[in-house]
């Protein structure tokens, strides 16, 4: 789920910019940087604990954002639509 999601959700958004939406500028809990901080942080934390837990942890928690990031931008793409 953890590398999945993170595809969709940027599938998604370039979908969205190839037919022509512009006017959606969405800023949702799944983006990029967002990513890269929750990866980051639990990566450290596993590492200075010695505890796989964490790294676990921080996969689900990507997965979780970038979920919550998909049905987000799906959200908007169908007010947009309307």
């Amino acid at each position: 789920g953890a590398l999945v999601l993170p595809l969709l959700l940027e599938y998604v958004r370039a979908r969205a910019g190839g037919l022509g939406l512009r006017g959606l500028d969405v800023v949702t809990a799944g983006e990029r940087p967002t990513r890269l901080i929750v990866v980051m942080m639990f990566a450290l934390a596993a590492g200075v604990t010695a505890d796989p837990v964490w790294a676990l942890a921080g996969l689900g928690a990507v997965a979780v954002s970038a979920l919550s990031g998909s049905i987000h931008l799906l959200w908007q793409l169908r007010r947009h639509n309307r």
